[in-house]
């Protein structure tokens, strides 16, 4: 749990807060003290050593669009403390060892995260770093007959283009991580199938594009 609050201070409090670049770039206070930002982006999945029905092969999440919402709040220049969720419909695809790939069957990942932003801003436009900490929920309507959460984490880095004092444009390229440590079980419907997975955990890069609303 120590892992919230060292993160936070991380990026609250950033390198380049201590000091101001040659060329203009530098920790600015904002007029605003709240940003919202609807996204929309593509989310890829990395795939992951399974085990359906005793059959060895390696589980996958389908690449889809997914979105989310993101409130970030200034608490000092070049530092924000930021919450977040995004959600992912997709297809929960298996591809057995030597054999064609089979659909078992539509899947929903959900992130609620929190952690922190970094930056430095010149003009208008604000490149930034965030690192965030929370859980990653995964529901099916089939064939999953049960929730299931995983610890994840959440690194990416972007850009804010402050468009005038209430709009902006945020563009981000993130890498979640989902720990699955090594031996995590899914139940699964459907005739009593069974999914054992392998390995500590699978990543879910993605990239986006948000409309910032500044209050």
């Amino acid at each position: 749990m120590t892992l919230v609050p060292l993160a936070v201070v991380v990026f609250v409090n950033p390198v380049g807060a201590q000091y101001q670049w040659d060329d203009g770039w530098s920790p600015q206070p904002q007029k605003h003290k709240i940003e919202i930002t609807p996204y929309v982006g593509y989310t890829w999945t990395s795939s992951i050593d399974a085990r359906v029905d005793s059959v060895l092969g390696s589980l996958d999440i389908e690449s889809s669009v997914s979105w989310g919402i993101e409130l970030d709040i200034n608490v000092k220049p070049g530092g924000q403390i930021t919450l977040l969720y995004q959600r992912q419909d997709s297809k929960l695809i298996f591809q057995p060892a030597g054999a064609l790939k089979q659909t078992l069957g539509d899947l929903t990942v959900e992130y609620f995260q929190f952690g922190g932003i970094g930056g430095v801003q010149k003009g208008k436009v604000m490149p930034f770093s965030i690192f965030t900490l929370g859980a990653t929920r995964f529901a099916g309507q089939s064939p999953l007959t049960s929730d299931v959460w995983k610890f994840s984490l959440i690194l990416g880095i972007g850009a804010k283009f402050y468009l005038s004092e209430h709009l902006g444009i945020r563009v981000q390229a993130r890498l979640p991580w989902v720990l699955i440590d090594g031996g995590g079980a899914v139940a699964c419907g459907g005739g009593g199938c069974a999914i054992a997975l392998g390995g500590s955990g699978f990543v879910q890069p993605d990239v986006g594009v948000g409309l910032m609303l500044l209050f």
